[in-house]
C-alpha cells in the first residue's frame, strides 16, 4: 500500500514539475551587431574584441559573428565609414538580422610629425552609438574613455542599457525628436554653436533611462514612408 502511495505521489510530483516546466518562457533575447567605423584597423580592434568577449557573457544578449559582419560591410563598400546613420544603420542591421546596430565611432589623430608618418593616421575609439533597426531610434550616444579598459567597459555598459530600452514593454519607452536648434538672437557666425548644442542634448537624451532619440531626417523618411499607398 505504502509502495502503490509513494508511486502515485512521484506521479503527481512529476506531472507538476512537467507543467511548471512548459508555462516557463525563455528568457528575451537581443541580437546585437557591433562594428567599428574604421572597419579591421589593428588600433581599433582589440578594443572590439574585448567588449565583444565581455558582452558574450550577458544574458538574453546574442553577437552577430565578426565574419558575417566583415562580409556584408566588403559588400556594400562600407568597411571604412559611414555607419553612423540611422537610415544607413536601419538597413545594414537588417541585412545582418540584428536587432541593435552598435557602432564603435573613431576618429583619426595623426601620430608624430615625421616624414614616414605625415600622411598616416591613428584611428582611436571616441564614441558609441547604437541603433534600433526596427525603427532607427539612437538608444545609446556617449563618449568613450582614452584608455582601453574603461573604453572597453563604456561599451558593455551602453549596449547593456540599449538592449534594456529594446526590451522595455510598449508605454515605458519615450520616443523624442528634436526640431534644428534655430538662431534667433545670436550673430550668423554663432549658428554652428547653436547646432552643437541640439547636437549635445541629443547626445545627453539617449543616456536617459527610457528615453529613445529619432533624429529629425529619420522621422522626415518615416513620414514619406507612410505617404505610400498601402502603409501603415
Amino acid at each position: 500500500m505504502k509502495c502503490a502511495s509513494l508511486k502515485v505521489l512521484l506521479g503527481l510530483s512529476l506531472l507538476l514539475a512537467g507543467m511548471a516546466a512548459w508555462g516557463e518562457t525563455a528568457p528575451a533575447t537581443v541580437t546585437v551587431a557591433l562594428v567599428t567605423s574604421q572597419g579591421k584597423h589593428a588600433s581599433v580592434l582589440p578594443v572590439a574584441a574585448l567588449a565583444e568577449a565581455e558582452l558574450s557573457k550577458e544574458v538574453g544578449i546574442v553577437l552577430v559573428e565578426r565574419s558575417q559582419i566583415a562580409a556584408i560591410l566588403t559588400e556594400q563598400e562600407l568597411s571604412g565609414g559611414g555607419l553612423t546613420d540611422a537610415a544607413r544603420a536601419v538597413a545594414l542591421g537588417r541585412l545582418l538580422k540584428a536587432d541593435l546596430f552598435a557602432v564603435i565611432e573613431t576618429e583619426g589623430v595623426s601620430p608624430a610629425p615625421t616624414e614616414a608618418t605625415a600622411s598616416q593616421t591613428n584611428p582611436v575609439p571616441v564614441a558609441l552609438v547604437v541603433y534600433d533597426v526596427t525603427t532607427g531610434c539612437r538608444y545609446w550616444d556617449a563618449p568613450l574613455p582614452e584608455k582601453t579598459e574603461p573604453a572597453v567597459s563604456a561599451i558593455v555598459s551602453g549596449v547593456r542599457q540599449a538592449v534594456e530600452k529594446s526590451l522595455a514593454a510598449a508605454g515605458k519607452l519615450q520616443t523624442i525628436c528634436l526640431l534644428p536648434v534655430r538662431n534667433a538672437g545670436l550673430p550668423r557666425e554663432m549658428d554652428a554653436y547653436c547646432e552643437l548644442i541640439g547636437a549635445l542634448l541629443e547626445r545627453r537624451l539617449t543616456r536617459a533611462p527610457g528615453v529613445a532619440v529619432l533624429e529629425r531626417k529619420r522621422l522626415e523618411h518615416v513620414l514619406k514612408e507612410r505617404e505610400l499607398p498601402g502603409a501603415e
